[in-house]
């Protein structure tokens, strides 16, 4: 810890610490080999000791299904997220993955420590901006060797810096050499979803088209590092309204507060929203569209990866799983470097044994799970730098989860309580499960110009225009057709430049559904777009396809209805559905059960200023909390 290293001049630095040496076993004499080879040298010995005694708990995950997968990805050269993630299920079916945890403190040698701790004073020390970085700001954010457990690299450091070095050649702000890198990293290794959970080491991640956000921060800051920039990853584990997941960023770390690089920015900026924290909706959506198109992605708190282990106040007998950011003592909360200012204090009137208070959010597809913790001081607790607009609930544990008063939204003007009240009822009409965010709607948007045509020959040669689709479409969309002529053919032809795909289109004349043979163009799959599910996906292979129906003979057609590629977490006719309001006594209260007959739910006797979740038990588990508020749904 930075304690430890500004006080090794009051001690023996030449000689391993005790814990070190109990963590590294037999490597312990490699490891005091590098304090040895630096005796000569105290600055560089201080940061050898920084390294060494912060090092246990540190690891490199990996297994031989691992090893075997990054072979073949050397062997190939470079591959795509889609082709590593199928290479690893193929190999996954040869052979049982069986996780490995390699201590740093029993596998490093000092010939690798050496050799990063010689390249990393030297990148510090040629840096235009080195003066801006004091010795005790190098240790923490420009020397450490890792960041999360991925794999290490001898010379790794050396390799970058000559890689990037000279695309910030001249350049003596650090703020701009920071911006320049960013946008490099990100143009080579684009973003996606893995299901391989390993990392590789910074150059062979290199091969790879795309990557986590994790994965991509790892070697942005590693990159960042070479070069002599003071960075660290920062991350929302886990967002307070939406989705299972978080993300991680980069942020250059000076002595007068925390930059990053948003959008366009050509320097990195103090004060720049948390990253990925919102859906662009293009000028269209936001136009005309039913749907609300300001959902943004909220953060109850921010944390920083630290080399250094940090105090861990969680209480060990919470279950792991929902603690796993309290628990691990290499993360630091730097909630306030991100603006986030709330606060909010109570009394335990619950009697509890508990020492400590969690401060909780819910978990899609879980329930509550911590995202703070306080001590308990004379049955009082105190909470700082939350996010706002975010629904809490604080609580103990004793055994299991315990409130300690009623969930509540912290806004600008304090704690606004959502303890229900059972003598105001309402009616509910709910259309969702979970919000609609803005990936869904821009892809919808590009669908205006899309056109049903309808004709009696198989080519369209001579085709009349039935209907044009001039605004964003919703889910379903009912197009109500001329019915003075007969067509055997109709089809609904995509706007020239979109590639959104359908998932289900139904033709009816006068309420009855026709029936006939499909076809398409440009498109595979086509049997999505007619099996009575409206969340399969015709393929889309180009921009301006067709799907279409051959009733055999012509035929009046009064209504076109077609719903685009979307989450299936609007309400479903023939699906189960059950409401719940929180009440702080008894938890989640049930308010019935329906299974859907149209495509909303009516829920009445509903109590107010209450915290509901919908929840449909036949499938999915997307499922936000929410308010209802002038007759919406308003999610948290």
């Amino acid at each position: 810890m930075i304690a430890g290293l500004l006080g090794i001049s009051c001690r023996q630095a030449d000689v391993l610490p005790d814990n070190v040496r109990t963590a590294a076993g037999k490597n312990g004499q490699e490891l005091q080999r590098v304090l040895d080879h630096y005796e000569n040298d105290p600055l560089k010995q201080r940061a050898a000791m920084y390294l060494l005694e912060n090092m246990p708990g540190h690891y490199t995950a990996t297994s031989k299904l691992f090893a075997s997968h990054k072979e073949r990805l050397i062997e190939k050269g470079r591959a795509s997220l889609y082709t590593l993630n199928l290479w690893w299920k193929e190999l996954g079916k040869k052979q049982t993955d069986e996780r490995m945890e390699l201590s740093d403190a029993t596998t490093l040698t000092a010939d690798f420590l050496i050799k990063h701790i010689d390249q990393a004073f030297e990148a510090w020390t040629q840096a235009a901006w080195k003066d801006e970085v004091p010795f005790e700001h190098f240790c923490r954010f420009i020397l450490p060797y890792r960041f999360f457990d991925e794999e290490l690299k001898t010379g790794s450091c050396d390799s970058l810096y000559r890689i990037y070095r000279p695309l910030i050649a001249g350049v003596r702000d650090m703020r701009k050499a920071f911006a320049i890198l960013q946008r490099r990293v990100w143009r080579e290794i684009g973003s996606g979803s893995s299901s391989i959970p390993y990392t590789l080491n910074v150059l062979d991640m290199r091969r790879q088209t795309r990557a986590t956000c994790q994965h991509r921060c790892i070697l942005l800051a590693s990159v960042a590092r070479a070069v002599g920039l003071p960075v660290a990853i920062d991350q929302v584990y886990r967002w307070s309204n939406y989705s299972r997941t978080g993300h991680a960023w980069v942020s250059l770390v000076t002595q007068d507060g925390t930059y990053t690089v948003a959008g366009k920015d050509s320097i990195a900026r103090c004060g720049n929203p948390i990253d990925a924290s919102s859906f662009k909706c293009n000028p269209l959506v936001r136009r005309d569209h039913p749907y609300d198109s300001r959902f943004a992605k909220r953060a109850a708190k921010v944390w920083r990866t630290s080399y250094a282990p940090q105090a861990c106040m969680a209480n060990p007998e919470w279950d792991e799983s929902a603690t796993e950011i309290l628990r691990d003592s290499f993360r630091t909360d730097v909630s306030e470097a991100y603006g986030l200012d709330g606060w909010v204090e109570g009394v335990t009137a619950r009697h509890s044994s508990s020492r400590e208070v969690y401060l909780c959010t819910f978990s899609t597809g879980n329930d509550w799970e911590p995202v703070a913790c306080s001590p308990m001081k004379n049955e009082r607790y105190v909470f700082h730098h939350l996010g706002k607009d975010v629904v809490y609930l604080p609580a103990v544990y004793d055994g299991d989860i315990q409130p300690l008063e009623a969930p509540f939204i912290l806004t600008e003007s304090g704690k606004r309580s959502l303890t229900p009240d059972m003598r105001k009822r309402q009616q509910m009409v709910l259309t969702r499960k979970y919000p609609l965010t803005g990936n869904f709607l821009n892809n919808w948007s590009t669908l205006i110009g899309s056109c049903i045509e309808g004709s009696n020959r198989a080519d369209f040669r001579q085709a009349d225009l039935l209907a044009t689709v001039t605004k964003v479409p919703a889910f379903e969309n009912v197009i109500r057709l001329p019915d003075d002529r007969r067509y055997r053919y109709i089809r609904f032809r995509v706007a020239e430049k979109s590639k959104t795909p359908l998932t289900e289109i139904v033709c009816m004349s006068d309420g009855k559904v026709l029936t006939g043979k499909p076809f398409c163009n440009n498109a595979k799959n086509l049997q999505k777009c007619f099996d009575g599910d409206t969340y399969t996906p015709v393929t889309a292979l180009g921009a301006g396809y067709s799907v279409g129906m051959d009733f055999g003979r012509p035929v009046k057609v009064t209504d076109f209805i077609y719903y685009p590629k979307n989450d299936d977490n609007f309400i479903v006719p023939g699906g189960d559905y059950e409401l719940y309001y929180y009440d702080p006594e008894e938890g989640w209260t049930s308010l019935g059960m329906q299974t859907a007959c149209e495509r909303r739910l009516i829920f009445d006797n509903v109590p107010t200023n209450a915290l509901f979740l919908l929840r449909r038990h036949d499938k999915g588990n997307e499922e936000r909390v929410f308010t209802y508020e002038n007759h919406r749904q308003i999610w948290w």
